[in-house]
Formats: C-alpha cells, sequence, structure tokens
C-alpha cells in the first residue's frame, strides 16, 4: 500500500466533530482583529509624501534623538512664534497613547513601507507646520529649532492651576487642543526615553511667552494621556 493510500485510509477513520455553524465567523473576526491591532500602529501615507517630508524636516532643524543603551531623560524649553490662520496667530496639540513599540531582533521594527507610525503627542502652528512630534513607536522625538529658539524662561512642569480637561486611555479617541490669539507662546518638554530610545512618558507645558500663563499641560505616556487647558482654547476631537 502507497503511502498517499495508507495515509488517507487513517485520515478517514479519524473521528473529527464537524465544525460549528459559528466556526468562519469566529475565525474571521480573529483575523481582522489581528489585522486591526498590527495596523493599529502605522498610518498610511504616499511614500513620496514621507521622502518629501523627511527632506523637509533636515531642513527645517528638526532635532531628534537618538537610541540610547539605557533609559534616558530630554528637557529642553523653547520659545516659538506662531503662524497665523485666518488673521490670528495659532497652535494646536494633539496627542493620543501609541502603546508598546514593536521589537523584533532586539530593535524596534521599521513601518511598513507606505505607512508611517502614528503619532503620539503634536504641536502644530498655523494649521500647517509641526514644531514637535513623537511617538512611542519610534526612538526619538521632533523638534523645529528653526522656528523654536532655547528659552531661559524658568517654567514649571505640571498643570499650575489649569483646569483638568480630559484623561484618554489607549485606543480611546485622540485628543486634541486649539488656541488662537497666542502671537508667541513658551514650551517645556520633558521626556524619558527606554533603552531603545523610544519615549515612555512625556510632560508638555505650554505657556504665553509674554506673561508665561500657562496654556495647556500634556501628561502623555504610552498607555495614557491627561490633559489640563486654560478655558479660552477649543477642543477638536
Amino acid at each position: 500500500m502507497s503511502d498517499h493510500r495508507y495515509t488517507r485510509n487513517v485520515f478517514e477513520r479519524l473521528a473529527v466533530q464537524p465544525e460549528s455553524p459559528q466556526f468562519f465567523d469566529e475565525l474571521a473576526q480573529l483575523l481582522r482583529a489581528r489585522e486591526r491591532e498590527a495596523t493599529r500602529r502605522w498610518k498610511r501615507t504616499a511614500i513620496v509624501f514621507a521622502v518629501v517630508a523627511l527632506a523637509a524636516t533636515g531642513a527645517a532643524g528638526v532635532l531628534a534623538a537618538s537610541p540610547a543603551a539605557a533609559p534616558n531623560t530630554v528637557d529642553v524649553t523653547v520659545s516659538c512664534p506662531n503662524l497665523t490662520k485666518g488673521g490670528l496667530p495659532v497652535f494646536s496639540i494633539f496627542g493620543e497613547p501609541t502603546g508598546e513599540p514593536p521589537i523584533d531582533g532586539g530593535k524596534i521594527k521599521a513601518a511598513p513601507p507606505g505607512f508611517r507610525p502614528v503619532d503620539g503627542l503634536t504641536v502644530e502652528t498655523g494649521d500647517s507646520l509641526y514644531i514637535l512630534r513623537l511617538t512611542s513607536l519610534v526612538a526619538g522625538y521632533q523638534l523645529d529649532r528653526r522656528q523654536c529658539a532655547p528659552s531661559k524662561a524658568k517654567l514649571k512642569l505640571g498643570p499650575n492651576g489649569l483646569p483638568k480637561d480630559v484623561t484618554l486611555l489607549i485606543d480611546q479617541n485622540e485628543y486634541g487642543l486649539r488656541c488662537k490669539d497666542v502671537a508667541r507662546i513658551g514650551m517645556r518638554l520633558r521626556i524619558t526615553n527606554d533603552g531603545y530610545g523610544a519615549p515612555i512618558r512625556a510632560q508638555l507645558l505650554i505657556v504665553r511667552a509674554k506673561s508665561a500663563k500657562p496654556l495647556a499641560y500634556i501628561d502623555w505616556s504610552r498607555q495614557k494621556l491627561t490633559a489640563w487647558a486654560v478655558p479660552g482654547c477649543d477642543r477638536t476631537q
């Protein structure tokens, strides 16, 4: 008897239970859930745009932290003018917890072709220019040193009397805040990175540069974001 026929005979004697009526529906749901988990970390974008954006970032004098062999902390204070939109200077903050970085072979796994990492915390001025970007999915952070100059202002990290706005956990809605008629901001940023150089926690305080009046404070981590904000700013998310 051939191996093929012997295998078939054995298989036909097996008492295999038929699949349940919900088997294929449950399998499809499981596959969709895994696909969402794999792609949730990344945001689709045109490859050409990504290349152009990186070139523009370099030209703008953006600094990025480098991966380190041990956890490290970055603490910077800068002053930034705001671009105008509709005749008024404006800046926006967006943020969401972005989870743990994908590790592969002892390194953070790069985004798939055609995707870029989802932003964890950003500051944008004039609704057109990012001056700060960070995420837990890659090492380092981006700060536009052409737009923002180092400042000697003494800014205390914390809500500083601001009312609490929201607390968001991972997979909840993105936080968005837009403040108008602020010509220049002072910004203090403190980032704690892991051994791969990816942010674990970021504390961001934004004030009016002239008066040091607090406008917003964000305490961001991989699993949670808590925000405090002046009532005069608008929620956008």
